[in-house]
């Protein structure tokens, strides 16, 4: 007489349910069943879950009781019927129960993720745009070139249905030992995976039910920015190399304009016009896709003015090579004006090619990004600013996002509301 038994091979939080079909001696058949089980709950003895108070357990278990008696019932019908009973009816017999297709490429874990790139571009996002930025395409292409890189070193492909937790460990270590990114920056890559992940189930692809613990992790990372003091010195600073010059007037212009770096080096002299009297520099974000017109500040000027009315030249035509190449200059030009005091920061180590946190010369921890991050922080920290003017400049959806993004922390906030209260003979 023919037997079913189920059984898992492993003991993660979601293991796969196999059956194994007993018909003789020399015939057993073991497939996978589809289904999934924290091994935790699974009573190895009696081949079942354990019996529990925990809904989503006895639903699996009432499962697999009536899979025992699908295959039972199939396996009496077709064998009077003379049909051979082997390994393929098995896995056809449990498919056919839960009504599944066969194994197609996309249900491969890169293969779909290599499709989810494909239609990227006329992905619609927050029903402002019909399709995601540049930008972003690249950033999701590097993530996914990692995620193939994972792969490779672990000599497996990985089907949607078992990216787990485990996956997202093991691939977290992955990130930060052997490529030496940031937990901050693998904490985003996480994400990216459970974005795709949750993209394939809305296109009817089978992933793990436990999808909802796949979680990214991070921590706010130091911020580094340039006071107005700190501006004056780099502005005085004189360079006879012209690369080191222009560099120098690419900071000071990002820290009064506020924008990217992809977008503070498409800046030109065409981008300028008059609204209401004042000069303004005009462009559209590439990641945001939003208009923003920006007053040029004095600052600024004075620079366009030096420069016969032309913004500084750029390094590279090819983007990455730029702004690679000014990530560079803006250390050395920090580095001979003085930009020296200790700063918190996050600064790789050669030798092991991780990111570690510790205090180091201001001029170590400048990159591109201070611009943008300077421009925020100083002039919301003078109340002259309201912080939906600021916005407007930075193209910040919310306040919120706004917020996280200065440096300036609440105890400050705080002091500066006591300050103007004090002002104002209310303390």
């Amino acid at each position: 007489m023919p037997t079913v038994k189920f059984l898992i091979q492993s003991q993660s939080e979601s293991a796969p349910v196999y059956l194994r079909l007993s018909v003789s001696k020399n015939e057993v058949f073991k497939r996978t069943t589809g289904l999934f089980i924290d091994a935790r709950f699974w009573d190895a003895k009696n081949g079942s879950p354990k019996e529990t108070r925990d809904v989503e357990i006895k639903q699996k278990a009432a499962d697999l009781k009536s899979l025992e008696g699908y295959v039972m019932s199939s396996y009496y019908t077709d064998h009077k019927k003379g049909i051979l009973v082997d390994g393929a009816w098995l896995r056809k017999t449990i498919d056919t129960l839960y009504n599944r297709v066969e194994i197609s490429e996309l249900d491969y874990f890169t293969t779909y993720c290599d499709y989810f790139l494909q239609e990227l571009p006329v992905r619609a996002t927050d029903g402002k745009k019909d399709s995601v930025g540049k930008r972003t395409q690249e950033k999701y292409n590097n993530i996914v070139q990692k995620l193939k890189e994972f792969e490779t070193s672990q000599k497996r492909r990985y089907k949607l249905i078992v990216i787990n937790v485990k996956y997202r460990n093991d691939f977290m270590r992955f990130l930060q030992d052997v490529k030496g990114i940031t937990p901050n920056t693998a904490g985003r890559y996480v994400t990216v995976v459970k974005t795709i992940l949750l993209d394939a189930r809305r296109n009817g692809y089978s992933i793990s039910p436990n999808v909802g613990d796949i979680k990214g992790s991070s921590t706010e990372p130091p911020k580094v920015t340039l006071t107005f003091e700190e501006l004056n010195n780099i502005r005085e600073s004189t360079f006879e190399d012209n690369s080191l010059a222009a560099a120098r007037d690419w900071l000071i212009i990002s820290c009064f304009v506020g924008q990217r770096v992809g977008d503070l080096m498409t800046m030109n002299a065409t981008m300028i016009n008059t609204q209401k009297g004042i000069n303004m520099i005009s462009l559209t974000q590439e990641k945001t896709g939003k208009l923003v017109s920006i007053p040029i500040h004095k600052e600024v000027r004075k620079i366009l003015e030096s420069r016969e009315g032309n913004f500084p030249p750029r390094f590279f035509s090819d983007p990455a090579a730029n702004n690679a190449k000014y990530n560079l200059l803006l250390k050395t030009v920090c580095k001979q004006a003085g930009i020296d005091s200790d700063t918190k920061g996050n600064i790789k180590d050669p030798e092991t090619g991780k990111y570690g946190t510790g205090t180091y010369p201001k001029w170590m921890l400048v990159s591109s990004h201070v611009g943008r991050r300077s421009f925020a922080t100083n002039f919301y920290a003078a109340e002259d600013y309201p912080t939906p003017w600021l916005m407007a400049i930075t193209g910040h959806a919310t306040e919120q996002m706004f917020l996280s993004y200065i440096d300036i922390s609440r105890d400050d906030r705080s002091a500066s509301l006591g300050e103007k209260w004090k002002q104002l003979g209310l303390i």
